[in-house]
């Protein structure tokens, strides 16, 4: 292991790279709006924590940390943006310190931190807070405090710290799968290139990927035939070699190539966030200490190591996915990759600048050529954030629509069915799926109401007209605390959209629905009761969150 710099010294580099990565975090989401709430999985989500769980489908702390958020801020989407923040500087400062653990070199480690923020997958869900901030980033930071405390472990020798990282790892596991690989696989990785296969780390190694072993095993239920089929099982598709290894190939070209064929000219109109951006990282970097010298660092052969390295996270962090059909895409499933896709970048500009003569030139020139990186991150954001207001539009329509619907019934009777009826050649606006829908109704009336889409094209529950009613089914296994239901025709309320996006309560069934004996019983009246919209809705739904719909009404 490497002798630890003084503890004034390593003092001085944390504070300034706290303050750099501090700044940095700002600097990449300048461009990123603050909401991000698109109106589908966002719902479900507020409903699980509003119940007072983090269970969401077979993972038991799934929402742990939109659980925490919510019992600070509540549904508040600046509150929101400010969590997703604070998650992904706690990720960055982590990356940082792991990196340090086993280099001296601070810049090397504070290039891999920022690039952890900066370098930005096309994928727009990582703009998303409210999604993101739930199990993915959640997952990743309790991932990397584990992985930390398990090498400081290590160093002490001290089993305490083991057993704490080990609640780390497993509370991660538990919130999101697919931080299993790299549990296991970063440890074998430090155990290989740094490490002496000695008897006790060997042992420490053992029961370390033993007890992930074993608690990951809470996901193969369903292959044991211990449980029903999940999503996550629904997802596995085959295990053949060479279509994940081409996979894994085509992964690294849809992140990498970009980066080769990025037009600066682009980024120009982000004048503010160029500035802060170039202030940030070169004076930033130039007031770190120098790194200190050794014989086996700042060489491209020491670089290269970590190059490899880098692979082999980048590789790790996807590496539950290679066996589902997600795998096709880039959605959704660099979250964790992000960690070796910086380290890969950090560990090439630096290795191929390692001829430059003179320490201050071959620094300026790597710093440089990390903020052309950081300003290719600020142009993804800029786009995907450009993507996601076709979703904020479509989630100002869901907002007109349930609050006018909440004005008009604040309160309702138990066991109320809200079917909603809608034209899907309108790309089913307001609600894109009755999976959306149904979770609004349930978190807007406080378990007293679900809801119900007939012409839903995205299937997360059954249905079936009776004589007496409707079987509600919702079979999909996200919330076990949802039960099938039924729900007499006097217990239903039939509602539609008006041309200005607002709610209209039916008095009468519609065709398709009507009889004689239904119509008798139908009176939506009948199911209101006195009462005010509670301050989380009035907080959600505010009568239009952007512009975007007005423009696009006045277009038409």
């Amino acid at each position: 292991m490497i002798t630890s710099p003084s503890v004034s010294h390593r003092t001085k580099t944390l504070v300034w790279a706290l303050l750099i990565l501090a700044a940095i975090t700002l600097v990449s989401f300048l461009v990123v709006d603050y909401g991000n709430f698109v109106g589908i999985d966002e719902w479900s989500h507020t409903y699980t924590v509003y119940r007072g769980s983090t269970l969401y489908g077979p993972r038991p702390l799934a929402m742990g940390a939109l659980f925490v958020e919510y019992q600070l801020v509540g549904t508040s989407l600046i509150g929101a943006h400010i969590a997703h923040l604070f998650l992904k500087f706690g990720i960055s400062l982590l990356v940082y310190l792991l990196v340090r653990h086993f280099d001296r070199d601070a810049h090397f480690a504070l290039a891999c931190g920022s690039l952890t923020l900066l370098f930005t997958v096309p994928d727009w869900f990582v703009i998303q807070p409210f999604q993101m901030r739930s199990d993915n980033l959640g997952s990743l930071l309790l991932a990397l405090i584990a992985l930390l405390l398990y090498f400081r472990s290590l160093e002490d020798n001290r089993s305490w710290l083991l057993v704490i990282a080990i609640i780390f790892a497993v509370s991660a596991l538990l919130m999101r799968e697919s931080v299993v690989p790299v549990l296991i696989g970063a440890p074998v990785i430090e155990t290989i290139l740094v490490q002496s296969p000695t008897k006790s780390r060997a042992r420490w190694l053992v029961g370390w990927i033993g007890i992930i072993a074993l608690a990951s095993l809470w996901y193969a239920r369903p292959f044991l035939g211990l449980g029903g089929s999940t999503y996550g099982q629904r997802l596995v598709t085959d295990l053949n070699p060479l279509r994940m290894a081409r996979d894994t190939l085509w992964q690294f070209m849809a992140v990498f190539r970009p980066l080769l064929g990025f037009p600066l000219e682009k980024s120009l109109s982000f004048r503010l966030p160029i500035l802060i951006t170039i202030a940030a990282t070169l004076l930033g970097f130039r007031s770190l200490p120098t790194r200190s010298s050794d014989s086996n660092e700042g060489t491209s052969r020491h670089y290269l190591s970590w190059l490899i390295v880098g692979i082999a996270v980048t590789v790790l962090g996807f590496a539950a996915f290679l066996p589902t059909g997600l795998i096709a895409g880039i959605d959704r499933i660099h979250t964790i990759s992000i960690v070796g896709e910086a380290i890969i970048i950090a560990a090439f500009v630096c290795a191929i600048t390692q001829g430059i003569p003179g320490s201050m030139v071959r620094l300026t020139v790597q710093n440089l050529a990390l903020v052309v990186v950081a300003l290719y991150g600020v142009q993804a954001n800029a786009q995907m954030q450009q993507e996601l207001y076709y979703y904020d539009a479509i989630w100002d329509e869901e907002a007109i629509f349930v609050r006018s619907l909440a004005n008009q019934m604040p309160v309702v009777k138990e066991n109320t069915l809200f079917v909603l009826i809608q034209d899907p050649s309108q790309n089913e606006a307001p609600f894109i799926s009755g999976w959306g829908f149904e979770y609004a109704m349930r978190y807007l009336y406080e378990d007293r109401a679900a809801g119900l889409i007939t012409t839903d094209n995205v299937r997360f529950h059954s249905w079936k007209i009776t004589k007496e009613g409707i079987e509600f089914d919702p079979v999909e296994d996200r919330l076990f605390y949802v039960k099938p239901e039924f729900y007499h025709w006097d217990e239903m309320i039939f509602v539609t959209r008006a041309t200005d996006g607002s709610a209209i309560v039916l008095g009468e069934l519609p065709e398709k629905f009507h009889t004689p004996e239904r119509s008798a019983l139908y009176n939506p009246d009948a199911r209101v009761e006195r009462g005010f919209i509670p301050s989380r809705i009035r907080e959600l739904l505010p009568p239009i969150r952007s512009y975007h719909l007005c423009c696009q009404s006045e277009s038409n």
